[in-house]
């Protein structure tokens, strides 16, 4: 993903056309028109949709946090950089000079670098809530503003990763599209390849089934309880329930209630869970043959015109699909307040 960008395609597309590398006029291809379309669309969705979970967050898990994560990084990635790249698409050579360029060169390496790392966020969440139940339980509410702090956290960690090579790598304006002279900080580019980009998505292939297989043994076989401890917790509220029952006439009702909590989040785990395996296994249909191309290209590849076209194509409709996806299920992911 760091050799060229999603507009390297389009702007060979206009070389092949015998455009001139001088010629400034506009030149507007399919995929032009389709990012000019798809950023009104995407942005009005992603916007609606992060401002709805922000609004619900106090009655909500912090996995609603990531998912406000993940929203914000698809809005960002529309308005502050799309824009740009359909200016970079539609003509052969850079016309908002030096600084612009190099604007348009960070946009690229952070957005994209943190909508990689916003799903890794999600599935992180996903394999503690499969793999530690009980503590997950047992501390999701606490882990609220904990999971602020991480999504904070990881956009620093990403711009300062790329802020570092990118200030020591050139660009090139003058006659070309914006272009990031990467064979001139190589190692940067390898490390930041690698990183933000391949291992992330390798990570995300590997836990989909594993998440997948492990959900399914927890329901094909009775909870257990994992320690004495959990034991004696578990006799101790039994006993306090069978003295509440012959000592208060009303406790037929907090039981009740408490049955009632108890199915809402179950409903919400089941929920969270099928949004997760839906979100992680789209992103990583999507996002496979750019990168994959990118990563071939970079390690010296053959150049494949139709991998490019497919991914640049699944890339750039990943931001309309997520919010999609979100509001089918933000429905059945509400809280509702229980009054006492």
């Amino acid at each position: 993903m760091d050799l060229a960008n999603l507009s390297d395609y389009f702007n060979q597309n206009i070389t092949r056309r015998n455009f001139t590398v001088f010629d400034d006029r506009a030149h507007w291809t399919a995929c032009p028109v389709v990012l000019a379309i798809i950023i009104p669309i995407a942005a009005v969705l992603n916007g609606g949709v992060c401002i709805v979970l922000i609004l619900t967050r106090q009655s909500q898990p912090p996995f609603n946090i990531y998912l406000i994560n993940l929203t914000f990084s698809n809005f960002c990635f529309i308005l502050c950089y799309l824009p740009l790249d359909i200016v970079n698409s539609i003509y052969v050579r850079w016309t908002l000079g030096r600084t612009a360029c190099a604007y348009y060169q960070f946009a690229y390496w952070l957005f994209h670098g943190c909508l990689t790392n916003s799903h890794v966020l999600l599935t992180m969440n996903r394999l503690w809530a499969i793999f530690f139940p009980l503590h997950y339980h047992r501390h999701q509410i606490r882990h609220r503003n904990r999971a602020t702090l991480i999504c904070v956290g990881m956009w620093i960690y990403v711009s300062g990763f790329l802020t570092i090579g990118i200030v020591m790598t050139p660009v090139l304006v003058d006659t070309v599209p914006c272009t990031l002279e990467t064979d001139k900080n190589l190692q940067w580019a390898k490390a930041a390849q690698t990183v933000l980009y391949d291992i992330p998505l390798v990570f995300l292939a590997f836990a989909v089934p594993l998440v997948w297989y492990k959900r399914r043994l927890r329901r094909t076989r009775p909870v257990q309880v994992l320690n004495a401890r959990e034991r004696d917790k578990h006799q101790s509220q039994q006993q306090a329930i069978a003295v509440a029952m012959t000592a208060n006439s009303t406790f037929d009702s907090s039981k009740s209630r408490d049955a009632s909590v108890l199915a809402v989040r179950k409903a919400m785990e089941r929920s969270y869970f099928q949004l997760w395996l839906v979100l992680t296994s789209m992103t990583v249909l999507c996002w496979a043959p750019l990168i994959c191309y990118y990563a071939v290209v970079f390690y010296g590849g053959p150049y494949y015109v139709h991998l490019v076209e497919v991914g640049t194509f699944l890339y750039a409709v990943t931001p309309v699909i997520d919010p999609i996806l979100l509001m089918i299920i933000i429905p059945v992911l509400r809280v509702p307040r229980v009054h006492t």
